[in-house]
């Protein structure tokens, strides 16, 4: 009878690579963020840079290649008075996205019930803010000048907003009765004229066309507390919705 197996070291080397090829450096690590919760990152376009906030209200921006942090957009200071329109939130940040078609913006949105549009080459302030989103998941997305947001409130939760000018554009309707309230956590665009969402209040998920306002699909009453978010696969975003449902403990396809 064979003895008991005995597990040896893997190699340093591959067998091409010969016992006399130096070793590989080791991958570019994340350093971490102390005394922060990461709750948001995204990608820009090209795909060089990515971004980070959470509940210190900073945006940490790295260069994805060494994987350093090469700038962070600080949040306002409250005991210096450093408070403006256009500085960081004032809360926790639950939201980021990069524009899918231009290289250096993007948006954020948390608690302090805003939206904030900034340029990754402009280091202090953001450009434009949208007052009014209360926003505590990803309930963010943009798609051409139409920024889409889910904000956590009863009613009026998902709705679309002007790039340009900040300015609302309409409410769209989310299935659910008077007495759930909508409560989103969760939004996307499937197409320039469908929209996905989800939330605690039904605790379900909807898609919305945005030309009819019409609910083309829902679903409800979920068996987990809170749609926290949800994906449409890149080979369903044209055709029939397949939902991918990400929730706080569970999974649901």
């Amino acid at each position: 009878m064979a003895g008991p197996s005995i597990a040896r070291p893997l190699p340093q080397h591959s067998p091409a690579e010969g016992r006399g090829a130096p070793r590989r450096p080791a991958p570019p690590q994340l350093q971490a963020e102390e005394d922060n919760e990461i709750n948001a990152m995204d990608f820009c376009l090209d795909g060089s840079v990515f971004a980070t906030a959470g509940t210190d209200r900073h945006i940490r921006l790295y260069d994805s290649c060494t994987m350093q942090l090469f700038h962070t957009l600080e949040a306002p200071d409250f005991m210096t008075g450093d408070v403006a329109v256009t500085s960081g939130h004032s809360r926790r940040i639950f939201a980021l996205r990069f524009h899918p078609q231009e290289n250096h913006i993007f948006l954020t949105g948390g608690w302090d019930n805003s939206v904030k549009v900034w340029d990754k080459r402009i280091r202090k302030e953001a450009q434009r803010v949208i007052n009014g989103p209360h926003i505590c998941g990803p309930g963010l997305d943009i798609w051409g000048h139409c920024v889409l947001t889910a904000s956590w409130v009863p009613r009026n939760a998902l709705q679309l907003w002007d790039l340009r000018t900040s300015q609302l554009q309409k409410n769209l309707p989310f299935p659910g009765g008077h007495m759930q309230g909508q409560f989103l956590y969760a939004a996307q665009f499937c197409d320039p004229d469908t929209v996905l969402a989800g939330g605690s209040g039904t605790c379900g998920a909807g898609v919305i066309r945005i030309s009819t306002h019409q609910v083309t699909q829902g679903w409800s009453s979920l068996p987990c507390r809170q749609q926290w978010s949800l994906g449409i696969p890149a080979e369903c975003a044209s055709g029939p919705h397949r939902v991918v449902g990400v929730q706080r403990g569970c999974e649901r396809g």
